[in-house]
């Protein structure tokens, strides 16, 4: 028997996309030059500088253009129109907060940049589109029944997804001091023609 796989749903990584420098650096802006507030997707002691126009990413323009490379590179992989990136934002979180699955409506990729993570940080779960195999019993998980697939975070870490993609920390607590990330968006550039929906 032939098995063929349709509608895969891909997550891209980078490891070390950042060096010690560059996370020191997006650090002490974030410390410096961030308006904070409680946002509806997260738990607990934790704050976001979230904001439809929120663009954190203009403060460090070489990193911005790092990561529109990478995004380039994924919407080739996708095969998507060229798409850049549109807002960014950061999140903090501390001891015993967590955060409600979610995606990022308005936007084609998303991503996250891990600054100050360790090993007692939540881990990034994404779940699976299809919500009819919780009715179905498995002998065993595997790759066509997970219900959730997790990635541990890494200082440096760069990661991507189709914004559509259900996100959060599942049942994982946040039990790191700090838990510091930088989240963005994207969109088909405007010299394309298309227009925001």
């Amino acid at each position: 028997m032939i098995k063929t796989t349709m509608f895969t749903t891909s997550v891209y990584e980078k490891t070390n996309f950042l060096n010690k420098y560059e996370i020191e650096k997006l650090n002490n802006i974030i410390e410096k030059n961030q308006t904070f507030k409680e946002h509806k997707y997260l738990i607990g002691n934790a704050v976001s500088s979230y904001d439809h126009e929120n663009q954190f990413l203009d403060n460090v323009v070489d990193i911005k253009k790092e990561i529109q490379k990478e995004i380039n590179v994924c919407s080739k992989m996708i095969s998507y129109d060229s798409i850049e990136l549109t807002n960014s934002w950061s999140n903090i979180q501390r001891k015993g907060s967590s955060i409600k699955y979610h995606c990022h409506p308005n936007s084609i990729v998303s991503g996250v940049l891990f600054l100050e993570v360790d090993e007692h940080s939540s881990k990034i779960y994404f779940k699976n589109p299809n919500q009819m195999l919780l009715n179905c019993d498995f002998k065993e998980n595997n790759s066509d029944n997970f219900e959730y697939f997790f990635i541990v975070p890494q200082p440096g870490m760069l990661l991507m997804w189709p914004s559509w993609l259900m996100h959060g920390s599942n049942d994982d607590i946040n039990n790191s001091e700090k838990r510091t990330v930088i989240s963005f968006n994207t969109f088909y550039k405007k010299n394309k023609g298309k227009g925001r929906g």
